[in-house]
């Protein structure tokens, strides 16, 4: 016997009789089989929304159930919480959930019972879910900005993301200047899927974007605006600061910056690159109490006159001639200004004869000393480059003298 879509119906004992005749003898037999009907649960929830109660109630054979941890899950089916495997449970399972956040209560939950029976996919756990909207006063989420920012001769563009069921019954933007912006075009109000923090999960949800946008931004706009929303369970309020972006200011000062470094560093390269003629540098007083003449040594007569001045820093006196023995004669006229007497300029100084005219007198005070590179170095022999080049690299030393 084969029964098809079998029902609580079909439930019972059944009897089999059986009878043959064999040789004009008759047998009988009757066997029994009882039909159990099994059946895999289906899960209905009931729930008081009033007192935040939540019943799991599963349906079928055997009716006996085991239950798992039900589940709170957010609209989009993100998994917020576990709460325990029991028939019944309050949603508000921590005492610290007040009728304020009845918001982090919404969501859907899910009740997971079993009887021991697979289904036709094979799975002995069954579940059952319900959605759950709590009503609340409007609130704006914890990622709203109180300040805002903006450019004078850009277009306003403010904005707040609010939760709100049931939904909302009105909504102004106001100012201490203004009072009514939802009488504008420029007050808006769209559906918006906002973030809000849940039970340490960060859950999105639907709810409501207020913005004020369109209109040119001057001075007088950047003050506070004052968010205002309403439904039937109560109202809120939101400030937002809107202040000017100081973003276009940090550019320029840094431009400007760059500017002054860039010039700053053109005008010293300029100061190194100034011609050597052109270059004076002041190396102070010498003093000529331990000044010690030496006569020059190894230097051929055709060649240009070398004089070396020893003293106790070390300094060091070159004087290059030029070409022509008249623009030696002209540079070494300043140091006779004082009549030293001797008759010709390249004669070398004896030490040991030096005579102080009476008429002249010498003192470390007395002179301005000052460091004179050539214009140019110029030479007839082509045995003298050598030196010219050290000379356009050596400076000249012009002692001048101040006559008392």
């Amino acid at each position: 016997m084969q029964i098809n879509n079998v029902t609580e119906k079909e439930e019972g004992t059944y009897k089999c009789y059986r009878k043959s005749i064999d040789n004009s003898t008759i047998h009988e037999s009757l066997t029994f089989a009882a039909l159990i009907l099994q059946v895999p649960p289906t899960i209905r929830i009931i729930k008081n929304v009033t007192n935040k109660i939540l019943r799991c109630e599963p349906d079928g054979i055997p009716q006996n159930y085991r239950y798992h941890r039900w589940q709170h899950l957010s609209e989009y089916g993100q998994l917020i919480r576990l709460l325990p495997n029991k028939q019944t449970i309050l949603m508000d399972q921590n005492s610290a959930i007040s009728s304020t956040n009845n918001f982090k209560l919404s969501g859907m939950y899910v009740c997971s019972a079993e009887n021991g029976v697979a289904d036709i996919h094979g799975s002995t756990i069954q579940t059952g879910k319900v959605s759950v909207l709590l009503q609340d006063k409007p609130r704006f989420v914890a990622v709203t900005e109180n300040i805002q920012y903006g450019l004078v001769g850009t277009q306003i563009d403010i904005s707040v993301r609010i939760y709100c069921y049931p939904e909302l019954i009105s909504s102004n933007i106001l100012t201490s200047e203004f009072c009514c912006y939802n009488k504008t075009e420029y007050q808006l109000v769209s559906d918006y899927n906002i973030t809000v923090s849940s039970f340490g999960q960060t859950v999105r949800m639907k709810g409501y974007k207020i913005s004020l946008e369109g209109f040119t931004l001057t001075d007088k706009d950047f003050t506070t605006y004052i968010f205002w929303i309403q439904n039937e369970i109560g109202e809120a309020t939101f400030s937002v600061k809107l202040m000017l972006r100081v973003g276009g200011i940090v550019i320029c000062s840094i431009v400007s910056n760059t500017y002054c470094y860039l010039k700053r560093n053109t005008r010293v390269n300029v100061m190194l690159e100034t011609y050597p003629a052109e270059h004076y540098d002041e190396i102070g007083t010498i003093n000529y109490n331990n000044v010690v003449f030496e006569t020059p040594t190894d230097v051929p007569q055709e060649n240009d006159r070398i004089h070396r001045v020893d003293s106790g820093s070390d300094l060091l006196l070159r004087i290059d001639t030029e070409s022509s023995e008249e623009s030696v004669m002209q540079r070494l006229a300043d140091f006779s200004q004082c009549g030293d007497g001797y008759e010709h300029p390249y004669h070398s100084i004896n030490p040991e004869s030096i005579e102080m005219h009476p008429y002249c007198s010498i003192g470390s005070n007395m002179y301005k000393n000052t460091i004179i590179f050539p214009t140019t170095v110029g030479t007839k022999k082509t045995l003298d480059s050598t030196i010219a080049m050290k000379t356009s690299k050596t400076p000249w030393l012009i002692i001048h003298t101040k006559m008392q």
